[in-house]
Formats: structure tokens, sequence, C-alpha cells
């Protein structure tokens, strides 16, 4: 069966990194799960060494911190993610890639410039889809893929989710349709880019054109 080929243009922005990274970490890698059991455990130790250890508070008081420590990592840890992407955004600008998918590889096509880059699906160790993304990961990052139909350049969704399904079949697949981001997205890009040595000359040659022109109109008006 031969399949269609696929473009889909993705921004790189706030809202696509707080998706695949939030989705990780609560949802494929169950960070919450792990400090549920490491605040268990903490918290158990630290009444077991009391009652086995009477007298000897120190590491009863080093297990209840830890178990305090996991407690805080859980109520902050979206915060601080967010607090990390803003940063990022902050000092970055956002970008857009045109993804290319076919049966046989896939084509990264950044908009800003006129290279192109071509993936191997063997290269590709992982699919994950949820209800707004596709991710694929290819070494220790992802490409990341909007679902909005709006963000189809040439095929359709069906198309899209057709070779997904075809190549999850020979490699980790997985499908999340619960809501991965609860809280609103308010994100206000502010990140200004520097101005290049070439655009400086180039207001500075403006300057000193405009500057003769503005003396001899005072000199005019006297």
């Amino acid at each position: 069966l031969i399949m269609k080929e696929v473009k889909v243009r993705t921004r790189y922005d706030y809202r696509a990194f707080k998706y695949c990274n939030w989705y990780m970490l609560k949802y494929n890698r169950k960070v919450y799960i792990v400090y549920a059991v490491l605040c268990a455990f903490s918290l158990l130790a630290a009444v077991g060494m009391i009652f086995l250890q009477p007298g000897n508070y120190l590491f009863p008081i080093v297990f209840a911190i830890l178990g305090v420590y996991a407690i805080y990592q859980v109520f902050t840890l979206e915060k601080k993610l967010d607090a990390n992407i803003a940063r990022h955004f902050n000092s970055h600008e956002p970008f857009e890639q045109i993804i290319a998918f076919s049966d046989e590889k896939i084509v990264v096509y950044p908009t800003d410039t006129d290279e192109s880059f071509d993936y191997d699906w063997a290269f590709v160790s992982e699919i994950h889809r949820i209800n707004e993304f596709y991710f694929l990961r290819l070494g220790t990052s992802y490409i990341m893929v909007d679902r909005s139909a709006d963000c189809l350049v040439e095929g359709t969704a069906a198309d899209l989710d057709a070779i997904m399904d075809e190549k999850g079949l020979a490699k980790p697949y997985k499908k999340f349709d619960g809501v991965v981001v609860t809280k609103p997205i308010t994100f206000v890009q502010t990140y200004v880019a520097p101005v290049t040595a070439q655009e400086a000359e180039v207001v500075e040659e403006k300057e000193a054109l405009e500057a003769p022109q503005e003396e001899n109109n005072e000199e005019d008006n006297e």
C-alpha cells in the first residue's frame, strides 16, 4: 500500500513545547508516580525509624525531609516547567517548520532557510499521539507535528494518521486521548531579535543622511 505524502506546518513555540514536555513528564514518564512512591517510602521509613530506634531522630528527620521534598516537587513541577519554557522563549524566537511525511522518509523544511533535512523512518524510535500533536522521537529530541486542521499544507488528517499507524506497527506507538494541558496558556512572546551589524550600519547611514537636512531646515527657519 502506497501512502500519500502529507505536509504539515508546525510552529515551535511556547504552546508546542508545553504540550510536549508536560506530556512526557506527566503521562509518558509518569513522574508524579515516581514522586508519590518516593514520598510514601520516605514517610514510612521516617515512622519506622522512630519505632526501631527510639530516641534517635536523625534518620527520621532525614527521611521526613525527603518526603516533604517529594511533595513540594509534585505541586511545583508544572510551575517550574512553565518558567523554564518562558525563559527560553524570552531569549529565543519561535520558528516554523514544514514537515513532509511519506512511506519512505521524513523531510523537514525550516521556513527561515532553503535547507532541508531528511530522516529515514528507522531513526524514529518512538511515536506519541495526543489530541493536539504527534511527537516523534529522534535520538534525544522530538519532531513536533501539529494536528490542527489549519496546519495541513498537503494531504489530509486521515492520510497523516494512516502513515503514523502504519509506521507505529514496527516501533513503540503510544496514543493518549485525555487532556494534557489543563491550565490556559497565557504566555505572551516578548523576545525582540538583536540588531545585526549590517542592520546597525544601515540605520547609522540613514541617520547620517537625515542629519544635514535637519540642520538646513533649522537654518532656513532662522
